[in-house]
């Protein structure tokens, strides 16, 4: 066996194992986005649903009642607190 061919076994050797490496790298990355991406679904579908409950005084149809100044500031004030308090860390940049 000349040198040649030990070096090109040696190569073959190296660059097989690095590219098992970065392959088993970046299936474990994919996992783990994809497991961190269906919790945080998870948890924004859970606030979401308080969210919605808040903003019920701006149905379209057949509002709870007329939708006044005095109404539309205590629904600024409960999303403000709901934000702040619950949901707001949840939220996509394009929310």
């Amino acid at each position: 066996m000349e040198f040649s061919d030990l070096l090109k076994a040696a190569l073959g050797v190296v660059a097989g194992a690095v590219g098992t490496y970065l392959g088993l790298y970046w299936k474990v990355r994919q996992e783990l986005v994809a497991k961190y991406d269906q919790e945080l679904r998870a948890e924004r579908i859970k606030h979401y649903a308080s969210l919605w409950q808040i903003t019920e005084p701006l149905a379209k149809y057949v509002p709870p009642g007329p939708v006044t100044y005095s109404a539309l500031y205590s629904l600024a004030k409960r999303l403000r607190q709901w934000y702040f308090s619950e949901g707001g860390i949840f939220m996509t940049d394009r929310a």
